[in-house]
């Protein structure tokens, strides 16, 4: 029988001394290879989300998921059950082990990965961000010690380059930035909460949409105690950090953006959507050229969240349908699975669809859950 309920921080080394004892056990971690690199479960075999469905073990191993929150190794234990293994425990997530940590060599592995940029790979695995390059001209910086696992991205073009979002502010996102190139760089925020504009103090020109600048003036909706725990929480906070120094970014945004805007870096471009639901200014950025949409916390897999006040349940599923009428060839969302499937916008847009028609898509109506993700209103 498979057990595929989240393992809690208390248990997550009981439920792996239990493996431990588990005749022919194997213990699999899901994540990204270069988060793997970066600090594993002594004995631990790598097999990341997306190559569960090419896994060759007998149907009745037992197979101990986990990963950095305990998000994909529950996805990784649905997938494993439908390809008909018997035996399969998710584990949870790594930021609640307690034990020693093993690494790979990770100078021959990030010089593999990334022939002449391996030192800034190592680097900023070993401190706070990973970095991936996920085309000749982008790269995705990510937060993965932090529960949120909060996705940034690079776009370069032919003149400049294009920050997409800027984390949680806890690495330097800049430094590794700058080791890739010479170009001036803008950061650009897909809204303005805490963890995705945490990083822009570091650039001097950034954009905003107009709806949000009271956010960046001192009016933020939370109190920066309340901030400091979400850093804090379920977060293997770098040595040395100190959270209660935290401050929430604020600063003159050098334009404002709006629906329809253009960012042009020279021979590649984006396109500003005004995507309002999450928060009021909310934005996604298309490229059209590749049917590439950047989604921020619109879309990915994982718990939306739209039950804040400044959230809007109703505007969510208007931005749902506009994103859903695209052509969209790769969804490049702000947090978790960093490649969810595309059609992942069009059944987010047929669930919300079916709550507005039973009357639930409002405030207060509790958590809905469809498969891979859910919804808090």
């Amino acid at each position: 029988m498979s057990f595929f309920e989240p393992i809690s921080g208390a248990d997550f080394d009981d439920k792996l001394k239990a493996a431990r004892e588990t005749p022919g056990a194997v213990i699999l971690d899901v994540r990204s290879a270069a988060e793997y690199a970066g600090g594993h479960v002594p004995g631990a075999v790598n097999v990341p989300l997306n190559q569960i469905p090419a896994m060759d073990r007998p149907k009745d191993a037992p197979l101990f998921l986990y990963c950095q929150s305990g998000a994909r190794s529950q996805r990784g234990c649905k997938a494993l059950d439908k390809l008909g293994f018997t035996r399969v425990t998710n584990l949870g997530g790594i930021l609640d082990y307690k034990g020693p940590i093993e690494k790979w060599n990770k100078a021959a592995y990030a010089a593999r990965l990334s022939p002449g940029r391996g030192h800034w790979r190592r680097k900023h695995m070993d401190d706070w961000l990973t970095m991936e390059q996920i085309a000749p001209d982008t790269w995705r910086l990510s937060e993965y010690r932090h529960w949120e696992e909060t996705h940034c991205y690079l776009l370069l073009g032919r003149d400049r380059g294009l920050v997409i979002d800027t984390g949680l502010g806890i690495g330097d996102i800049r430094e590794p930035l700058e080791a890739l190139t010479d170009m001036p760089l803008t950061a650009v925020a897909t809204h303005v909460h805490w963890d995705h504009v945490g990083g822009h103090w570091r650039f001097p020109a950034f954009y905003a949409h107009t709806l949000e600048l009271p956010w960046l003036q001192g009016q933020f909706p939370q109190p920066v105690e309340a901030v400091r725990a979400m850093v804090a929480d379920r977060c293997r906070l770098p040595e040395g950090f100190d959270v209660n120094s935290y401050q929430l970014f604020q600063g003159t945004p050098a334009a404002l953006l709006a629906d329809g805007d253009e960012i042009d870096l020279g021979g590649r471009s984006l396109r500003v959507l005004h995507t309002p639901g999450h928060s009021p200014g909310h934005m996604c950025f298309y490229e059209a050229d590749r049917g590439w949409l950047f989604t921020g916390d619109l879309v990915y897999r994982g718990e939306l969240l739209a039950f804040f006040p400044s959230t809007d349940p109703a505007a969510y599923l208007q931005s749902l349908e506009r994103t859903a009428a695209l052509p969209v060839k790769r969804v490049l969302p702000g947090h978790h699975d960093p490649d969810p499937p595309p059609e992942i916008v069009l059944r987010m847009r047929d669930a919300f669809r079916r709550l507005r028609d039973r009357g639930q898509l409002r405030h207060g109506a509790g958590t809905f859950r469809f498969g891979d993700w859910s919804v808090r209103l």
